[in-house]
């Protein structure tokens, strides 16, 4: 595993500080695709009762595709979602959902609605979406959706819900239970995830900044972090969103517990969220578990469910049909002043939220691709002409952002391998058998140190250097944003 790709693990490691809600033994986990390491529930309808989302008006959202705080249709009863988080690069390799609803989805309004066609999949009626996603009615009231639409797995995958997948046993307690503390519930299973050796690598290459303190051997810590099981995450809506993260390891993570507050910090704010989201969370250890609870932003939850948010949209707004329920969506047709307005404000909101990590320049990546797609997704009828070409300027602007910066990570890892190894000893590994087998001295943890001090300093360097040039690009992007606003302005005489 490379480093960027542990570190990625890692900050969601940390990131299962928090606990996790239930659906009631949801039995949709084991109808998910086989081989999927992380799963997410979300109870749509319980969500939607929130004080939250009446004051706020999500279902509204869901409706019309604009602003909406979470990738679902709004008539879904539960949508319980897989994925396969690739460990280079932290994207996912494929997404799937299964969405409950109260009976058979519209699959010619699907079709309709995103560019598709319909056709047969194992006996089964589906839909090819131009989104490249396979939605599929696998029973009366349960509507699967694959991306990427490779038509063979998706085909097993049909076959297969005959019978149960049988999803890790990780995921199927966190997931299988999903619902009894709140609505969404996150679990990624981490099992082999990494080995010692590979957490020391990332360490001695500047990796955790918040152990630094840290005076015994680094190997045994090493040792500690290696043995995550996974993370449970659980997301509580009242008039607020609270969220628990749990990382249960296999071993008492007691040696880390006086940094356990400070790293997961580190870690958190490495994933993406909103740093000011994470600066008064509660962290502490709790036997074989990490635990950090707190309050979060809808930026922070929209964050934690990006790598299960599918390609193609789930709504046509402007009151077209979603085909998610068996009648047309009843959804007032936008006027192009309010549909143009709807359709900015969703854009300048996601460029209110972006923002740039410098220690961890691969998860910039991922998140500037994630929100091209969401703009990608965004509804399109009635909308100004002008505002979608500004829309696509953005997310190709976004695009060339994550290039930036996945190439700057590659860079930075690069000038820090450059630093050679403590003078003691002819490589890392060397140091790290040593230390391990506790032969370690404290002259040679001091050159260990030292070593890891100058590399850090050489990949932030070059991470700062790629982190300039997307700043610049962002300037650019909003500047663009100004004037697009003033002529919507000028033009429908309302604000945008």
């Amino acid at each position: 595993m490379h480093r960027n790709s542990l570190r990625a693990f890692l900050c969601l490691t940390t990131l299962g500080l928090l606990s996790s809600p239930s659906l009631a033994q949801n039995s949709s986990v084991d109808r998910l695709p086989p081989g999927a390491n992380a799963a997410a529930v979300i109870d749509v309808q319980a969500l939607l009762k929130t004080k939250m989302a009446e004051k706020e008006g999500w279902r509204a959202k869901l409706a019309t595709g604009y602003g909406r705080p979470i990738a679902a249709p709004a008539t879904a009863k539960t949508i319980t979602m897989a994925a396969f988080i690739s460990p280079d690069s932290f994207t996912p390799q494929w997404q799937s959902s299964i969405i409950e609803l109260a009976g058979p989805a519209n699959l010619a309004a699907i079709a309709r609605a995103q560019q598709g066609y319909t056709e047969e999949i194992a006996g089964k009626k589906a839909v090819h979406t131009g989104g490249d996603a396979y939605y599929v009615q696998l029973d009366n009231t349960s509507l699967g959706v694959f991306w990427p639409a490779q038509r063979q797995r998706v085909a097993k995958w049909v076959e297969m819900n005959a019978t149960s997948t049988q999803a890790p046993k990780y995921l199927r307690d966190a997931i299988g239970k999903a619902g009894e503390v709140g609505q969404i519930t996150i679990a990624m299973d981490l099992n082999n995830a990494y080995s010692t050796a590979q957490v020391f690598q990332s360490m001695a290459h500047g990796s955790f900044k918040s152990l630094d303190k840290f005076d015994g051997d680094v190997a045994v810590l090493s040792e500690r972090i290696s043995k995550i099981k996974g993370l449970v995450i659980t997301v509580n809506v009242t008039d607020e969103i609270n969220v628990l993260i749990r990382a249960d390891f296999d071993l008492e993570p007691t040696i880390m517990t006086p940094f356990a507050k400070g790293l997961a910090r580190e870690m958190l704010t490495d994933f993406g969220l909103p740093v000011d989201d994470i600066k008064d969370w509660d962290v502490k250890s709790v036997g074989s578990s990490v635990v950090a609870t707190g309050k979060l932003s809808l930026a922070g939850m929209q964050h934690l469910l990006m790598p299960f948010e599918p390609p193609a949209p789930w709504t046509t707004g402007g009151g077209g049909e979603t085909g998610m329920t068996t009648e047309p969506a009843k959804v007032e047709p936008l006027d192009p002043a309010k549909a143009s307005q709807a359709y900015y404000r969703t854009v300048a909101k996601i460029l209110e939220n972006i923002q740039v990590q410098q220690a961890s320049m691969q998860m910039t990546a991922n998140v500037f691709k994630g929100q091209a797609r969401r703009i990608d997704n965004l509804p399109a009828l009635g909308v100004d002409p002008a505002l979608l070409a500004w829309g696509s300027q953005v997310s190709q602007a976004l695009l060339r952002g994550a290039q930036i910066a996945a190439v700057g990570q590659q860079r930075a890892i690069a000038a820090s391998s450059g630093v050679a190894s403590p003078v003691a000893y002819t490589n890392d590994n060397e140091y790290y058998e040593n230390g391990y087998n506790n032969t370690a001295t404290a002259e040679t943890r001091a050159a260990f140190r030292n070593v890891q001090g100058q590399r850090r300093s050489m990949g932030e360097q070059a991470r700062a250097d790629s982190l300039n040039d997307v700043a610049t690009l962002l300037n650019d992007v909003n500047a663009q944003r100004g004037k697009i606003r003033a002529d919507m302005v000028q033009k429908y005489s309302i604000e945008f």
